[in-house]
């Protein structure tokens, strides 16, 4: 016998219909149908939206069969589906974003290309991942000035970088800014071990005529040794402190860049602002000035004056014609093997 086809019912007035062997079956509800037109009375009859139910049960036995991973299969193909559905709706919000944040960094770029031309500035790029690279925040405000990083480094070798130091502030007064930066960021925090000691509340009594009079003579001792030990501190507050150029005149030069054991040294002038002191010259990343107490007649024998280096190094004739070019690039990001070497002994040293 002929399996009829389970839509068509002869109540329907549709005697072709009852020859036809069923072909399709409904995702949903396993109806075997014979045709598409069939299958659309099925579905508004049913009520039937013809999408397969992904929590319905299947029996172990039904996993690995041909059935089983067509139904895996499409139902991880519509969670791939609504994934990129919704990454494509988002797409276009991110990239507005994305665009004003570039367009912005682009225009800080632009303005600090321009500045760092205008002043015959040049910066050599540290590789991306370079503690210098990473330390580097030299920036452009929404007013148009300049914020340079720099590194200021006394006689003991300790280094501070100062992140916000404007261009056009003299070195002196960034140098006594920076200072007291480094200062209030090394002063110790009160523990709270030390406030628990601290007493609350202090219980006073009247005290006795005795007493007062025996008091009175120990505030006047008392007083007497604090003057004479503040005076003391006084006297000892004056002095210089190893490393630090409080009551003496700091000099200020300029590191320049290169992998000479020897540091080679620019003298500046303290009351050059910032791009004053560095029109003209190559930094690495950001500019590091040394503060020192030392005249440049008198520098240790670790230091040596640029001119000094340049004339035991005369350049080659490749320099001089690099030099003769008025419209080098601003900004070199390819440095020398002998550059990333040194760069990488003073990671080294720094960690």
């Amino acid at each position: 016998m002929v399996r009829q086809c389970a839509v068509l019912r002869p109540s329907i007035n549709v005697s072709s219909s009852y020859a036809e062997q069923p072909k399709y079956k409904c995702p949903r509800c396993k109806t075997q149908t014979c045709s598409l037109p069939c299958y659309k009375r099925h579905q508004q009859r049913a009520s039937c939206n013809g999408q397969r139910n992904p929590a319905e049960f299947v029996k172990k036995s039904q996993w690995a069969t041909p059935d089983g991973i067509d139904r895996d299969y499409n139902y991880l193909k519509s969670v791939e589906r609504n994934i990129e559905r919704a990454d494509d709706s988002l797409k276009p919000l991110l990239s507005n974003k994305q665009s004003k944040n570039s367009r912005q960094l682009h225009q800080s770029e632009s303005k600090l290309y321009r500045y760092l031309q205008q002043n015959n500035i040049t910066i050599l790029r540290a590789p991306l991942g370079m503690s210098k690279s990473k330390a580097n925040k030299t920036r452009v405000a929404q007013s148009g000035k300049v914020f340079w990083t720099v590194a200021w480094i006394d006689s003991t070798g300790n280094t501070f970088i100062d992140e916000d130091c404007p261009e056009a502030i003299k070195l002196a007064d960034l140098h006594v800014s920076a200072t007291k930066k480094r200062t209030r960021n090394a002063r110790p925090r009160p523990s709270a071990d030390a406030d628990e000691l601290t007493p609350k509340r202090v219980r006073l009594e009247e005290p006795s005529e005795q007493q007062q009079h025996a008091s009175d003579n120990s505030v006047a001792a008392s007083t007497s040794t604090i003057s004479a030990k503040s005076v003391d501190d006084e006297t000892q507050s004056d002095k210089p402190q190893p490393g630090s150029t409080k009551g003496a005149t700091a000099h200020f030069y300029l590191l320049r860049p290169g992998g000479s054991d020897v540091k080679v040294l620019i003298p500046l002038q303290a009351h050059q602002d910032l791009t004053a002191a560095l029109r003209g010259h190559t930094v690495q990343e950001f500019p590091s000035i040394y503060a020192l107490p030392y005249a440049s007649e008198v520098l240790p024998a670790e230091f040596i004056l640029e001119e000094t280096f340049l004339a035991k190094h005369k350049p080659g004739a490749g320099d001089e014609e690099a030099a003769e070019q008025t419209d080098m690039p601003v900004f070199k990001s390819e440095p020398t093997a002998e550059q990333i070497l040194e760069m990488l002994r003073r990671d080294v040293r720094t960690t």
